[in-house]
């Protein structure tokens, strides 16, 4: 919330300020194009994996590149349309040894403890065609620089998405062993039946919803290189609105111990910055 609030404030502050006398500027623009590239703090967010404390969750970093149009009707006010390409990714790891507190009795009626060792990770990704629309708010601070804030939505279409694991889980029969029965423990490896390791290894489509709508909000300076070309710099914030999942919906999330939480939505969240140059069109 701490990001869109930023943001949010430099809208407030390039709108306040749109009023104040400026001095001319050498070309007055009535259009822009935009061409831009960034990297993102972006992810997949889901409260499921972040409850589950086996888990170490890592969100390798996004890239963020794009193009957009802007038509003004008036010299503060204008509308943007742009053509993005944006990655999210996140990746959880769980490596855990748990011992089970019940005693089991096996095929020989001798008794044990059910361990559990895991080592294993998640990585999903997405990569995303995304289209702004949204409102331009800017305020002049030269003749030339100013301040500019985008706010609006993005209509997000997938374009890949995966979901690739890799690790194992292994279980193992733990007997107490009779000369120490408070301390010591005996692993009978070479005759339990009960010993097992699983392999987790599978690259498969990640099945995210195709199409879903962000909020988007944007705030930067544009700095001139010569009369009708700028360079930009901005932060930007895009979080989607709604469950991205499609074949996990309704699904109850089980842990490598079996543990059931009830289905929680995924959503997408980036906060990033990036570069650009603005070429700007006009009398």
């Amino acid at each position: 919330m701490n990001r869109i609030h930023l943001l949010l404030q430099m809208f407030l502050i390039s709108f306040s300020s749109f009023s104040q006398e400026t001095a001319p500027r050498s070309a007055k623009k009535t259009k822009t194009v935009s061409f831009y590239f960034g990297l993102a703090s972006s992810k997949i967010v889901n409260d499921n994996w972040t409850n589950d404390k086996s888990n170490e969750i890592h969100n390798p970093m996004g890239i963020n590149a794009g193009v957009s149009y802007t038509k003004y009707f008036t010299n503060w006010l204008g509308i943007t349309l742009g053509l993005e390409y944006a990655t999210y990714n996140t990746n959880y790891r769980c490596a855990q040894y748990n011992k089970g507190t019940n005693l089991q009795t096996d095929g020989l009626g001798q008794q044990y403890y059910t361990i559990t060792q895991a080592d294993y990770s998640y990585n999903r990704s997405i990569g995303n065609i995304e289209i702004p629309i949204c409102l331009r708010l800017e305020s002049p601070v030269s003749n030339k620089t100013s301040f500019f804030g985008d706010i609006g939505f993005k209509i997000c279409s997938a374009v890949s998405s995966n979901l690739v694991a890799t690790g194992t889980i292994t279980t193992m029969a733990l007997y107490p062993d009779p000369n120490y029965p408070n301390a010591g423990y005996l692993v009978w490896n070479q005759t339990s039946t009960n010993d097992q390791t699983s392999q987790v290894s599978s690259t498969n489509d990640y099945r995210c919803q195709t199409r879903s709508l962000s909020f988007y909000a944007q705030g930067g300076v544009a700095m001139p290189i010569d009369n009708r070309t700028h360079f930009t710099a901005s932060v930007f914030y895009t979080r989607a609105l709604g469950d991205i999942n499609d074949s996990e919906k309704g699904t109850n999330y089980v842990n490598y111990l079996g543990q059931s939480q009830s289905y929680k939505p995924s959503t997408t969240t980036a906060f990033g910055a990036r570069l650009g140059i603005m070429l700007l069109f006009g009398e």
